[in-house]
């Protein structure tokens, strides 16, 4: 069986796709909305305490330092993890969750691909629309 591009760029997705999952599987829903509410929680931060000292380029260090102690709270939340049906159930979901995020990376990326690179660069990479067409996981991001 003989590699053609549409089947690498789908191996490539394919791997991605299940990376994703087992990293939300290991990590688990709770903790990956604790991690986010921790980023958020953080940037909202660092910008009020930039904005009180009126130093705007301390802000960097504000999120970096501010980060860091909140995802060692956010570590708490892995104690999901040892109730059972609770953490097999934490475990799906975060699996889930992790599909939805790659599902959504690799929509947002082709997107912008699509509309940011000419067709004749497509062209020259071995993407031509029929090419497109005969792959499995690109056309679903492609159209």
């Amino acid at each position: 069986m003989e590699l053609s591009t549409e089947n690498i760029i789908d191996l490539i997705l394919a791997a991605f796709f299940l990376c994703m999952i087992a990293r939300g599987w290991f990590m688990g829903l709770a903790f990956q909305a604790a991690r986010l509410a921790a980023l958020a929680g953080a940037g909202i931060i660092s910008f009020i305490m930039a904005n009180v000292v009126g130093i705007p380029l301390l802000s960097g260090l504000f999120f970096f330092i501010t980060f860091v102690l909140f995802l060692q709270v956010v570590k708490v939340v892995k104690i999901v993890d040892q109730i059972p049906l609770i953490g097999t159930l934490d475990k799906a979901g975060g699996a889930l969750a992790g599909f939805f995020f790659a599902f959504l990376a690799c929509y947002f990326l082709f997107h912008f691909l699509s509309m940011a690179v000419p067709q004749e660069v497509w062209n020259q990479w071995g993407l031509t629309r029929a090419a497109v067409g005969k792959s499995y996981l690109l056309q679903a991001f492609l159209r």
